[in-house]
């Protein structure tokens, strides 16, 4: 069952760069929202918790992995030989693949983490001196 999972990287590389896409153009509107309230409290002199500029700098730092995946993804897809069924170099576009499941998971994790972040509390705003 295990080499199911190893095939599908390859068999299905094309679907899953087109869902890695969808992900992160998904998480780059939820990070447009966050930075947007964050604007708005920031009127109030409210900083945003730690968590949750955490969040927003692993956002700018993933989304900037998977544009390049994306970028790398199209010339691998174009490098597929038979009419796009066959991979030239099996290895590559497995490593490739895995890769591509990879940055899909770890999108996955700050999509669900964003409802947290959300609801982040804001720090007391800032003295006036």
């Amino acid at each position: 069952m295990e080499w199911i999972k190893l095939i599908s990287y390859v068999l299905y590389l094309e679907e899953n760069l087109d869902d890695l896409k969808l992900k992160r153009d998904a998480l780059i509107s939820l990070f447009q929202d966050i930075r947007r309230k964050i604007k708005l409290e920031e009127r109030w002199y409210r900083r945003p918790a730690r968590e949750v500029v955490d969040w927003l700098k692993r956002v700018e730092a993933i989304t900037e992995e998977v544009d390049g995946i994306l970028e790398e993804g199209e010339q691998e897809v174009n490098r597929y030989c038979l009419g796009g069924l066959c991979p030239r170099n099996l290895w590559v576009s497995y490593v490739f693949g895995k890769r591509v499941e990879e940055k899909q998971t770890a999108l996955d994790a700050l999509i669900s983490e964003s409802a947290f972040i959300q609801r982040a509390a804001y720090g007391p705003a800032s003295p006036l001196t």
